[in-house]
């Protein structure tokens, strides 16, 4: 039901997101508000989402609302550039390995803090949200907190909404 790309900051310092671009190297294309008070906190999240009706997007609280930019179910691309144009982020999916099988309603999301370097690993997400979408967001495996949970529904009303999908 939601959609959102979640940005972390692995610096130490907040990075303002005013003027910065998220596209997907084609025709989708949103920048960030030039008013736009949004920062990443250090070793913190912000979510952007295609809505913030928390009802409405699979119980997803986004802390900014993006326009002409979709995210595909099949293939895509994620992008994110500075106001300058430098490339600081960009995914296109899937992988040809280790990218797990997409499923309706399940986020996908990295495992490993990318602050400490290696390959990134990619899982779909198991922690069910209160609108009950699948995601972690402003919370990663690495962080010590664990994410609030919402209770698994019965089996009827799992396969009643599987249906509705």
């Amino acid at each position: 039901m939601g959609e959102y790309v979640e940005l972390y900051n692995a610096g130490d310092k907040p990075v303002r997101l005013a003027g910065w671009r998220l596209s997907d190297g084609k025709e989708d294309s949103h920048v960030i508000s030039a008013d736009s008070a949004l920062v990443v906190p250090p070793k913190g999240f912000v979510v952007l989402g295609a809505n913030d009706d928390i009802d409405g997007n699979g119980g997803v609280t986004v802390d900014y609302v993006y326009d002409r930019f979709g995210l595909s179910n099949k293939r895509d691309r994620v992008k994110l550039e500075d106001p300058c144009g430098t490339t600081m982020f960009d995914l296109t999916y899937p992988l040809k390995r280790g990218w797990p099988r997409l499923k309706r309603g399940r986020s996908i999301e990295q495992t490993r803090d990318p602050a400490r370097g290696g390959k990134a690993r990619w899982r779909r997400a198991t922690n069910r949200m209160a609108g009950g979408d699948y995601g972690t967001p402003g919370y990663a495996k690495w962080m010590r907190a664990p994410p609030p949970t919402a209770p698994e529904p019965a089996k009827s009303e799992m396969d009643h909404a599987e249906g509705e999908r």
